[in-house]
């Protein structure tokens, strides 16, 4: 089952879509410019939000469960 992906929970987070779009194009392209303790902070924050919304893109994937045993 391959899952889809849908750009209604991108837009359901616009703050933090923006965000990602910003911060992703300042660190691709004027990475260089930045102090590093900045390009720390850049670089953090795209992780957090990208971990923020592979969790939110994880629901499309079947959670591995046991069945119910009886006793």
């Amino acid at each position: 089952m391959a899952c889809k992906f849908s750009v209604k929970k991108f837009l359901e987070h616009p703050v933090l879509t923006s965000l990602f779009v910003t911060d992703f194009a300042l660190v691709l392209f004027v990475h260089s410019r930045f102090p590093f303790i900045l390009s720390l902070i850049l670089v953090g924050m795209l992780v957090y939000i990208a971990m923020f919304f592979g969790a939110k893109f994880a629901d499309c994937f079947p959670r591995a469960t046991q069945p119910p045993t009886s006793a």
